[in-house]
C-alpha cells in the first residue's frame, strides 16, 4: 500500500503511477484506490455543495494506444475504474437521505485476471473548480491524498520486489505515536 499526498494542480493533469515491480507478476492482480480531496464548500449553492471536483482516468498499460483513421494516439488507452455504479450503488433518494453522494472521497478496486495487461499503470487526476455553479475565475490547488493498494495473492515476493523497484522513491511511513500496553 502506498500513500500519495500533496496538492492537485490547477488546469493540468497529475499523473500518479501504480507501484508495480519490474518483471512478471504471478497470477491475478488486484489494484485498489481511494482518493480523498479537501474541497471548499459553496454555502450559497447547496445543490452543488462543493466548489471542487475531480476526474480520474485509469491507464493500465503505458504501451497501448488508440488508433483512429490510421493515426496512433499520444496518450495510453484508458479503462473504467471509478464507475458510477461502483461509487453510487444505491438510488438517488437513498443517497440524498443518507448524505453519501457528495462525499469528496472515491474508492474502488479493479481485478486484473492477467498481470500481462499491466505495464506502468497510472491514474491521471484532474481538478475542476467552480464558483456559484460556474467556472471559478481564480482557481487554486486543493489538498488530496491517494491510497493505492496492489495485491497479487500468488506472488509472495510482491512487496519486496516493489520496494526494490522504487527504493529511491518510496519512503516507509514511521509511526507518529507510541501506545503503551500495560500487562
Amino acid at each position: 500500500m502506498v500513500i500519495f499526498q500533496g496538492e492537485l494542480p490547477v488546469k493540468e493533469y497529475l499523473r500518479v503511477h501504480v507501484p508495480l515491480p519490474k518483471g512478471k507478476i504471478q497470477g491475478k492482480v488486484v489494484i485498489s484506490a481511494t482518493l480523498v480531496i479537501a474541497p471548499e464548500v459553496d454555502p450559497g449553492f447547496p445543490n452543488l455543495y462543493t466548489r471542487h471536483g475531480i476526474e480520474l482516468t485509469y491507464r493500465p498499460h503505458a504501451g497501448r494506444f488508440s488508433k483512429r483513421g490510421g493515426k496512433v494516439g499520444t496518450v495510453p488507452i484508458s479503462k473504467p475504474f471509478f464507475t458510477s455504479k461502483a461509487l453510487f450503488p444505491k438510488g438517488e433518494y437513498q443517497l440524498r437521505r443518507e448524505d453519501y453522494k457528495w462525499e469528496p472521497c472515491l474508492k474502488a478496486q479493479k481485478v486484473h485476471a492477467n498481470a500481462q495487461g499491466l505495464s506502468s499503470a497510472s491514474f491521471d487526476i484532474y481538478h475542476h473548480s467552480r464558483d456559484k455553479g460556474h467556472g471559478h475565475p481564480d482557481p487554486r490547488p486543493i489538498p488530496y491524498a491517494l491510497v493505492l493498494g496492489v495485491l497479487a495473492p500468488k506472488d509472495s515476493e510482491l512487496y519486496n520486489r516493489v520496494v526494490r523497484s522504487y527504493q529511491n522513491i518510496l519512503v516507509p511511513m514511521q509511526p507518529q505515536l507510541r501506545i503503551r500496553v500495560s500487562r
